[in-house]
């Protein structure tokens, strides 16, 4: 294959002081000897080891921002290419060590007298920072133990291979998109790339003028990850594509992907897409046939699972970008290809295209297959790769866990366990460890986690989580986990209707929750998904979820139970599963409300293909009685889906939605619950909230303020303040944790969810909460890379299993569990206004004073910034899944206490009934 570079610098222009800037000493001036790109060369006289060189170049802060073509065509620079190279001259008679600094990682070189050539490669380059877009902000040159040290400089380029020789010699390679994301050996081919005699290719009709519904260029923005060949594209394929050939057979090889995981463009579910070749049918992929079809389909990377080392672009973008392959013959001497789709004409998408004669197919196509070996790579290693452990500490990010910061102490622990005697010729350990406790792939439990039974207590008509992990020792195929009813007093039970069973889905989560060029990962547990079997590998650990739905009627006592585990190579093991059912129920707030922003984004990516009657007819251009039937069918099937998120909603504990797009669909299913939420128009909510401070001249505290509803939202961390919330009380404004916004600061971490929504909330008796956003994605939520899809971090998301059940988020568990912090503790209160001036009164007051000296009332104080966007608990002051289980021990201590006290001879049966 061969090389081609692309200048960054030469330092050919006058401006020099432009980009370079010397910093601590180091001194600069342009000469003409060694110059090896141009005619000079960049001297560089370094005082000491402080001294250093530095280039500064602006690169894209995020997406969204407006910035202009050529700095998003620097952002993907590094990206497209394979290493960063630039000679340097020693004049001295001794080696230097030279060190090259990307944000904080050096990479230290040997600079041996006279002329040397250094290359980085760019995905050491992507492990450093954590923007491959801002890579040029700062590229920092110093030496090391060396005074006054003079090296010269030129020539700094980017490096990468064409195309082979023979796909040079015999094929025709064009890239669909933008000519300034252009992989070199490639033709560019945009919407207004007319066919020409000259030219020998085109579209027959381009899109000279730009006009909707036809061809549309696809260019792609700088804040993207992607290779150039699948970044961009042309979509809405209104014409045909002519090549001039001389007659023959030929292979064409066409990437039909999609860009950005279907943002702004039909889903590739939603249409049939035919390519003819001289007027035969070459290739055809059906749509889904229905909306239930469409949900397994789309969301069907629910069930991939985690694997130590995987090939990530063979898992998720493969089956996305083909490629399509054919054989044609062409005997006119041009080759026609049409793409068409139904039910709605012209769409389509084309990423690339190789064509060839087949008589040379062997040259050529082991240098195809290393063009697809480059996009493989660079998607897995340079596009997207794990973030290094120690940028992931300097962010701040939650799930740091020590497997995970030190792969030693992982082996090591590994090590020590299959050592043991009582794990010898086993297949798997079984441990526990609180639900808040997250367990990772890579987790090595402690032989003090292992159990044998799993223990639960919870109130009548409330969801009781249970969980426990498997550790596999060999590789594990065919898990299954069965739990059966649980028999309680009186011949009682909880029957499987009432039992979830679910596995936890590792997801790769971004370093920030939108789109802004951040696209390192850390893998950490996120959904919580239905299955039938898992496979897990091999010193991996997989999470099961069990969700203990109890009736609000349930008689109290205590109810036990087995949960089995089969694999397809071990022996059933059982669990012992006991649930403590308390005698009372919980009060619901009444003084409190929780809400939730629901369906920020359309109930689907893309848009519908079957959605409201007078849009298919208008867009779809289809018979009248098909669009009513066919639409009767959607509006059904799309009731059914909405009323199940909107009874998950609920039942977490949620009274009120601030609903966005559907509004209207979603006012239809809320009236067929039992028990409909509140619900509020999300775009109204938004416009009437204003900006402003805090306190005056506050610039970290903003809040935004509802002058009509008299309702106040607080927004950056530092508002969460008792100080703020009582000042905003006495203005008489009620005040809520969060913002009714499509776009939501996203908590993705469980611990802060549920501290905020529960203890917090009650400490500072702020009047409710704005949670969300339960369904916000433009893509597939659970495949990591599509550009908006999934990493947005919603509550609650489709599942491909089980028409029309959802997946529930780590976050949106441990809400619920918050949320029962709080009515436990105002349960507790309310008992202790009706028991008066009892002892136990006194007691359970005193309890409650104690618990409220002991948090905070600064939110800061036990939760910080995370990554660029996110919170976390601050390790060591936030609140553990011990401290919750002791208050929850302590209150229903005091609450049995309070009842016992409460049911006295002249008490009215129905005044007891209230108790409970």
């Amino acid at each position: 294959m061969e090389e081609v570079s692309e200048s960054l610098e030469d330092f050919e222009k006058p401006d020099v002081g432009r980009y370079w800037h010397v910093e601590a000493g180091a001194k600069t001036r342009l000469l003409s000897e060694h110059a090896t790109s141009g005619k000079q060369a960049l001297e560089v006289t370094f005082q000491d080891d402080k001294s250093c060189l530095c280039y500064r170049r602006t690169g894209l802060d995020g997406y969204g921002a407006n910035y202009s073509r050529s700095l998003e065509v620097l952002g993907a620079r590094f990206i497209f290419h394979n290493r960063f190279v630039f000679d340097v001259f020693n004049p001295s008679d001794e080696n230097v060590r030279l060190v090259v600094t990307f944000h904080k990682r050096p990479f230290v070189f040997t600079v041996k007298p006279g002329a040397n050539t250094i290359s980085i490669p760019t995905e050491e380059i992507a492990s450093a920072v954590y923007r491959m877009t801002q890579v040029t902000h700062r590229i920092a040159f110093s030496v090391q133990e060396a005074a006054n040290t003079t090296l010269l400089f030129d020539h700094l380029r980017l490096e990468r291979e064409t195309v082979g020789p023979n796909m040079k010699r015999y094929a025709k390679c064009f890239d669909f998109g933008a000519a300034d994301m252009l992989r070199p050996g490639f033709v560019a081919v945009d919407s207004r790339t007319s066919y020409e005699s000259r030219r020998g290719y085109g579209w027959l009709e381009a899109n000279l003028n730009d006009e909707k519904g036809k061809l549309e260029t696809i260019t792609s923005s700088g804040a993207m990850p992607l290779g150039d060949l699948i970044r961009d594209g042309v979509k809405d394929l209104s014409s045909p594509f002519l090549l001039d050939c001389p007659d023959g057979k030929y292979r064409v090889h066409i990437a039909h992907g999609y860009h950005w995981g279907g943002i702004y463009h039909l889903m590739p579910v939603d249409y049939d897409f035919v390519i003819k070749a001289e007027g035969e049918v070459k290739h055809i992929r059906l749509r889904a046939s229905d909306r239930v079809e469409r949900t397994r389909m789309f969301y069907g990377h629910d069930q991939t699972r985690y694997e130590f080392d995987e090939d990530i672009w063979a898992k998720f973008a493969r089956d996305i970008y083909g490629p399509t392959v054919f054989d044609v013959e062409v005997i006119d001497g041009q080759l026609n290809l049409e793409f068409l789709t139904s039910p709605q004409p012209d769409k389509g998408f084309l990423n690339f295209m190789v064509v060839y004669p087949i008589e040379h197919a062997r040259e050529v196509e082991p240098e195809l297959r290393r063009l697809w070996y480059d996009i493989r790579r660079r998607y897995n290693r340079v596009s997207y790769r794990m973030l290094d452990p120690a940028l992931a500490v300097e962010l701040k990010k939650p799930d740091l866990h020590e497997e995970y910061l030190d792969p030693d102490i992982r082996l090591e622990k590994i090590g020590m366990l299959v050592a043991r005697p009582e794990f010898s010729g086993r297949d798997f350990v079984l441990f526990a460890r609180d639900h808040l406790e997250q367990v990772y792939p890579d987790t090595v439990p402690n032989i003090s986690e292992e159990v044998s039974r799993l223990e639960a207590v919870g109130a009548p008509g409330e969801i009781v989580p249970v969980t426990f992990s498997i550790f596999a020792l060999p590789p594990l195929k065919g898990v299954r986990v069965q739990v059966e009813p649980l028999e309680g007093p009186r011949s009682r039970e909880i029957l499987p209707h009432d039992i979830h069973v679910k596995s936890v889905r590792y997801s790769r989560r971004m370093l920030a929750q939108r789109s802004k060029g951040d696209w390192q990962y850390m893998v950490v547990p996120w959904y919580l998904v239905g299955f039938r079997t898992v496979d897990i590998d091999r010193y991996m650990s997989r999470r099961f979820w069990i969700n203990l739905r109890l009736s609000p009627d349930l008689f109290p006592g205590r109810y036990t139970s087995v949960v089995r585990i089969t694999s397809s190579r071990s022996a059933e093991a059982m669990l012992k599963l006991e649930l403590e059912v308390l005698p009372f129920r919980l009060r619901k707030p009444e003084a409190a409300e929780f809400a939730v922003v629901a369906f920020v984004q359309p109930m689907d990516p893309g848009n519908e293909p079957y959605g409201h009657s007078a849009r298919v007819q208008n867009t779809y251009r289809l018979p009248r009685s098909h669009v009513r039937s066919v639409t009767a069918r959607f509006e059904r099937l799309h009731r059914q889906e909405i009323g199940t998120t909107l009874e998950t909603l609920r039942a977490y504990g949620f009274d009120t939605v601030y609903a966005g797009d559907w509004l209207k669909d979603i006012q239809e299913a809320n009236l067929m619950l039992l028990e409909p939420l509140k619900l509020i128009d999300l775009a109204k909510a938004s416009r009437a909230a204003k900006s402003r401070p805090s306190t005056p001249g506050g610039r970290d505290t903003f809040l935004h303020v509802d002058p009509v509803r008299r309702r106040a939202y607080l927004r950056a961390l530092a508002s969460y303040n008792e100080k703020v919330i009582q000042s905003l009380k006495a203005q008489a404004l009620k005040v809520y944790f969060g913002y009714p916004a499509s776009w939501l600061p996203m908590i993705d971490d469980p611990a802060v969810a549920r501290y905020l929504v529960g203890v917090y909330l009650w400490r500072t008796g702020a009047d409710g909460v704005v949670a969300g956003p339960a369904r916000s994605s433009w893509g597939d939520p659970y495949h990591p890379f599509d550009g908006y899809g999934g990493e947005r971090g919603s509550l609650l998301m489709p599942s491909s299993r089980g028409w029309p059940a959802v997946n529930t988020s780590r976050i949106l568990e441990e809400t619920r569990e918050g949320i029962k912090d709080y009515r436990y503790l105002i349960t507790l209160e309310r008992l202790i206004h009706g028991a008066g001036k009892t002892n136990e009164a006194k007691r359970a007051a005193q309890f409650l004073v104690g618990l409220r000296e002991e948090i905070s009332g600064t939110l800061s104080d036990c939760v910080e910034p995370s990554g660029l966007s996110s919170w976390r608990a601050k390790p060591g002051k936030a609140w553990t899944a011990d401290r919750y289980n002791r208050l929850r021990r302590d209150i229903t201590t005091h609450i049995l206490a309070l009842r016992e006290t409460l049911e006295v001879p002249q008490r009215e049966e129905a005044d007891l009934e209230e108790w409970r």
